[in-house]
């Protein structure tokens, strides 16, 4: 009796990371990181790898993410696009980060969406998080219609300088990504709006300040 060959709807069944929230995190998120350690955990065979490429799309550069998952002669895959902008910059007009940073930001950006939409991992968890618990029904449906979000790479981008601050601090506990988000009142960077930009980056530049003096 030969063992039965682990399909890859048993596979994407098996690799359903939940997101969850960490210490000091008052919303719930998962990391491409979560799901490369599961799938290699439950794997019985299926091998994931992503690729990356620059393509030029009416005059404008985007990073493409092409995820495969192959085992014994199948192969599967999926892919994302993230638009390799200019680096954001502040107010003030000084850059967000450095031009490798910001880009490898991006690139990690397509990974992730290419990651999920190969292994069938959905995003809409997050969005059933009350954005404010004092906000009736009827004004948060209010709210949602009149305002406009930052575009991805511009979150994208205010993940990445999080992410480096937190990584310059060695203060991993959650503290820095919950003030951030406390002082805007939103539950993840997709869901700052064009009318917090300017505030968003001033708390980046507060805590950049902070680091530099620290």
């Amino acid at each position: 009796m030969t063992d039965k060959k682990q399909s890859f709807l048993e596979f994407q069944k098996k690799i359903q990371v939940k997101k969850s929230t960490k210490q000091g995190v008052s919303y719930a998120f998962r990391n491409a990181e979560e799901i490369n350690n599961l799938w290699k955990e439950v794997s019985e065979g299926w091998e994931v790898i992503i690729n990356y490429y620059v393509e030029v799309i009416l005059e404008r550069i985007f990073i493409k993410a092409v995820a495969t998952a192959s085992f014994d002669g199948e192969s599967k895959s999926a892919q994302a696009y993230a638009e390799l902008d200019s680096v954001p910059v502040f107010k003030t007009g000084n850059k967000q980060m450095q031009v490798p940073q910001w880009t490898g930001a991006v690139q990690s950006y397509a990974g992730k969406y290419a990651l999920q939409a190969l292994l069938g991992i959905g995003d809409e968890d997050v969005d059933s998080f009350p954005s404010d618990q004092n906000l009736t029904e009827n004004n948060q449906k209010k709210v949602k219609t009149n305002v406009q979000k930052i575009a991805p790479a511009v979150a994208t981008g205010y993940e990445a300088a999080i992410h480096s601050i937190i990584e310059k601090t060695g203060k991993n506990d959650g503290s820095i990504t919950m003030w951030f988000m406390k002082e805007l009142g939103v539950m993840k960077y997709e869901d700052i709006t064009t009318d917090q930009k300017a505030k968003a980056d001033k708390l980046i530049e507060t805590l950049q300040k902070k680091l530099e003096k620290s």
